[in-house]
């Protein structure tokens, strides 16, 4: 299994399990509306492969700003949402990054599923939509 498989399966376990492990501690994911899951998905597709080469300048970005409150207002820890726990990166900044990373991809998961986003495939999507009913 190659790197970008092993990152993809995480996320989709991430996505299916409404949960994330980080040193440790466990974050749990709440539904989403379309909205504020698009609204992620869009920020993450402009800065993925900033993100691949390790370059985390966009988090001092203005436009990572509503991003982040999106994010932090459908994680939580502990039975709160990250977004009312003031001092939760005070206490452990050494989870900010690995959940950044793992929360854009989880809340971008359904958006790239099926598409070949993820892998950058050139090709034809592998999943094609089909319906026996009539639109």
């Amino acid at each position: 299994m190659s790197d970008r498989e092993a990152a993809m399966a995480q996320v989709r376990g991430v996505y299916e399990d409404g949960e994330a492990e980080i040193n440790g501690r466990v974050y749990k994911f709440h539904k989403m509306q379309h909205t504020d899951r698009r609204k992620v998905f869009a920020f993450y597709t402009s800065i993925q492969q900033q993100m691949q080469a390790q370059n985390f300048a966009f988090l001092d970005s203005p436009q990572f700003a509503p991003v982040e409150q999106v994010m932090f207002s459908n994680i939580s820890f502990d039975g709160n949402l990250i977004s009312k726990l003031r001092e939760h990166w005070e206490e452990v900044p050494e989870d900010y990054l690995q959940l950044v990373s793992v929360a854009m991809g989880a809340m971008s998961y359904p958006f790239i599923r099926g598409v070949g986003i993820a892998s950058q495939s050139q090709g034809a999507p592998e999943n094609q939509t089909t319906s026996a009913k009539p639109m």
